[in-house]
């Protein structure tokens, strides 16, 4: 039997080591650690986009320690209205911003969710960076829960309300659109 430089054996470590890839295989968390989630302060990295076809589209995005909203409209003729506000969000407003985040699981939620049924929805992507960890995402007419499933449907998933109404109060506008969209 052969022994690793501790005295144990090498089939032992080997093992460890076999159960570890297997359990990656199985879908665990491998390499994908999330770090807890800050309780303060602005995120590494926030960017944020909301929209479908016909609907106002919405973008946020963090650039040092301001966030820019920008809303795009086409509604109202051949023109498009862009508006943009900025904004520095106060030290409150970013600790209700992470309790929302931790509130709607946004660090359980799956990468991407679909209803490859539907021919028209709303769409969220975003992109969420803190102490060495990137959440991204990417949603279709369905959208995160809590729990990291998905629920089909614009507006179906309370979770992407409640994450969309924390980054839109950031820039401190409503969300307005009745259709919707998370």
């Amino acid at each position: 039997m052969r022994l690793s430089r501790d005295g144990r054996s090498i089939y032992d470590l080997t093992g460890r080591v076999s159960a570890l890839a297997l359990a990656c295989l199985a879908g665990a968390a491998c390499g994908d650690a999330t770090a807890p989630l800050p309780t303060e302060g602005p995120p590494r990295e926030l960017t944020y986009s909301t929209g479908g076809f016909a609907i106002t589209l919405y973008n946020v995005r963090l650039a040092g320690d301001t966030v820019v909203f920008t809303s795009t409209t086409s509604r109202s003729g051949p023109e498009p209205i862009v508006l943009v506000t900025r904004r520095v969000p106060r030290a409150e407003e970013w600790r209700t911003f992470w309790r929302t985040v931790r509130d709607a699981g946004v660090s359980r939620w799956p990468g991407e969710c679909y209803d490859h049924g539907a021919t028209d929805g709303g769409t969220l992507d975003f992109v969420l960076a803190w102490d060495g960890t990137r959440r991204t995402g990417h949603y279709y007419a369905a959208f995160p829960s809590r729990d990291g499933t998905c629920a089909n449907g614009d507006g179906a998933s309370g979770a992407a309300a409640s994450f969309r109404q924390a980054v839109f109060g950031l820039a401190d506008v409503q969300f307005l659109d009745p259709q919707r969209t998370p």
